[in-house]
């Protein structure tokens, strides 16, 4: 078996992260600690190993073909040797690449990758290298076995927060936000429950029904003194592709009982993943649902979206918030897309103002429609109820 000098093996050439050997090259040994895998772009390796006692050829990898990835996923060391059969060049694929994907992976498909790593290996690993992600796995599954009844069992709730109008120093709508309220663990956050929906497919059931409520709810108010208000739900891309969702927006327009009263908040990436879902945009359009396109300034293409379909305002995102006290970058964003919105014939509603100052930043830019923290956090029903019959105490400024 031939294996290169040292001086030899610092000559091997990367090539944005690619390798070339030479014939008889050794890439590494049996029994290596294992820190790449690779991918065969072009050549052949051999794959040997000690079997009894013998050096036996046990593979032959071409063109397209992974190797080393067992060591990797387990952080075992090497099962065998592999050594260029001729010219042979390779991709590079990291530990750290690898484990950035893996922290990325839903918990239970980590796990599953990895027990199938180590069934091939047929080794026995020691189990509190094992414990974490099993937990984790074990965790989510119950989670999401939970939520599948969460709305049967009535755990589900909407929570209100107030949506602004800066100029008529009244509560021009709300925002529902759905919370899980666990008969066990008590309220359980969005942050955690949401994405599991999202992941599961429950997001269909759960934006129905939360579709279904805010109108509802918004019926409930109109009993309260003032205007008419508006109820604005947040869509995603999962239920923009769901068939019955054109169903449930128009139950739900005929519920509160006028056009661009119940209004749907979709971000510009649920667009982006699903071409399809421009399509339910514009029915829902048409069943007399209002847009917002939630999150604007933190895409990239979000300009199209005005131009290609009907949406009735644009919501800034609050991480802008934070900048309107300052006269830079930020500052002169917010004015510009007041001002396109403007000329657009588009409202716009700033989240995220937390401060007297940011209120009155964005009014001075000819901002009027606001939600944030300095007004109300989200907040049950009742309390939506309250602060409609108190909204005169309200921080207009």
């Amino acid at each position: 078996m031939y294996w290169p000098d040292a001086a030899s093996r610092h000559n091997v050439r990367h090539m944005s992260q690619r390798i070339v050997l030479a014939p008889g090259e050794v890439l590494f040994t049996q029994g290596d600690e294992g820190q790449d895998a690779y991918i065969i772009v072009s050549g052949a390796v051999h794959i040997k190993a000690v079997r009894r006692g013998v050096d036996a050829l046990v593979n032959v990898l071409g063109p397209g073909e992974m190797l080393g990835e067992l060591a990797l996923i387990d952080g075992g060391p090497r099962t065998a040797t592999a050594i260029a059969a001729e010219r042979t060049e390779l991709a590079q694929v990291t530990n750290a690449q690898i484990a950035e994907r893996m922290s990325r992976a839903d918990p239970v498909l980590s796990l599953l990758l990895t027990q199938a790593m180590r069934h091939f290996r047929r080794e026995i690993q020691d189990p509190v290298h094992e414990r974490p992600a099993s937990v984790v796995a074990i965790e989510r599954m119950r989670l999401e076995g939970e939520l599948a009844g969460a709305v049967e069992r009535r755990e589900l709730e909407l929570w209100y927060q107030p949506i602004v109008d800066l100029d008529a120093c009244t509560v021009a709508g709300f925002e529902a936000l759905v919370r899980w309220r666990h008969p066990d663990r008590g309220l359980v956050s969005p942050a955690d429950f949401i994405p599991l929906a999202e992941a599961s497919g429950l997001i269909v059931p759960i934006g129905e029904w939360v579709i279904d409520e805010g109108a509802r709810a918004l019926c409930e108010l109109d009993d309260m003194p003032g205007e008419p208000r508006f109820m604005s739900v947040n869509v995603s891309g999962r239920q923009l592709d769901s068939p019955g969702l054109l169903e449930t927006v128009r139950r739900a327009v005929r519920t509160v009982g006028a056009p661009n009263r119940l209004h749907l908040e979709m971000t510009e990436g649920v667009l982006i993943q699903s071409p399809a879902a421009r399509d339910a945009v514009r029915a829902c359009k048409e069943l007399g649902a209002g847009l917002f396109l939630d999150d604007f300034g933190t895409g990239y293409s979000s300009l199209a979206y005005l131009n290609q379909l009907p949406f009735d305002a644009l919501k800034i995102d609050h991480s802008f918030a934070r900048k309107m006290e300052e006269m830079g970058d930020g500052h002169k964003l917010i004015l510009a897309i007041v001002g396109l919105a403007a000329t657009l014939g588009r409202a716009v509603v700033m989240e995220g103002i937390e401060t007297a100052g940011q209120r009155d930043a964005y009014r001075a830019m000819g901002g009027r429609l606001c939600q944030g923290y300095l007004f109300a956090r989200p907040a049950p029903l009742a309390a939506a109820r309250e602060l409609l019959t108190s909204s005169h105490r309200l921080p207009w400024g």
